[in-house]
């Protein structure tokens, strides 16, 4: 449940700094 919680801070960390391209790599 944190690691879900904290994916989400980073979700919203990139949305508004607006690193759409490097997203994909946080994820993977």
């Amino acid at each position: 449940m944190a690691k879900q919680s904290k994916e989400n801070l980073i979700w919203i960390d990139l949305e508004m700094t607006g690193l759409e391209p490097q997203r994909d790599v946080i994820i993977e």
